[in-house]
């Protein structure tokens, strides 16, 4: 999502490096998640269309966070701070040949919304004593890419 961080303003620059994993979603017009279905002549794939307005809503960025049971999320991967989305929003708006492309403007109930400067409190969230067995199996373990043999 950096523009060539040599041609950026100081201020600018810092808000850049600083957007955590969270923020870069909540501004970002395409999210790079796709679903992918397998039929019988070859795929289909569904792609979530650019929207127009930013940021999103927390509850509505795909994302979802299984923690222990009992524990809080304090990991500042999470943190929001509304005034460095609103920077680095507006910044694209009005220099990103791209984003002024596709008329993306600010939705300024959904900035109201974020958090000043903390971890917001309506991820989508589960506790891991509700997932099953199998479910727990498959969050603790890392597949890695999945490779088919066609042969």
């Amino acid at each position: 999502m950096n523009p060539r961080h040599d041609l950026l303003p100081e201020n600018i620059k810092k808000y850049f490096y600083e957007l955590t994993m969270i923020e870069e979603m909540l501004i970002s017009p395409v999210i790079p998640i796709m679903s992918v279905y397998r039929l019988n002549g070859g795929q289909f794939v569904n792609i979530t269309s650019i929207v127009t307005s930013l940021p999103r809503l927390i509850k509505d960025i795909p994302i979802l966070i299984v923690k222990k049971n009992g524990t809080q999320n304090n990991s500042k991967e999470f943190k929001v701070n509304r005034n460095r989305v609103c920077t680095v929003l507006k910044f694209l708006i009005e220099n990103n040949p791209s984003w002024k492309s596709h008329c993306i403007s600010i939705d300024s109930h959904h900035l109201n919304l974020l958090p000043e400067d903390t971890i917001p409190n309506d991820f989508n969230e589960i506790n891991d004593d509700k997932l099953n067995p199998e479910e727990q199996n498959i969050i603790n373990q890392d597949l890695g890419p999945e490779i088919h043999d066609n042969t």
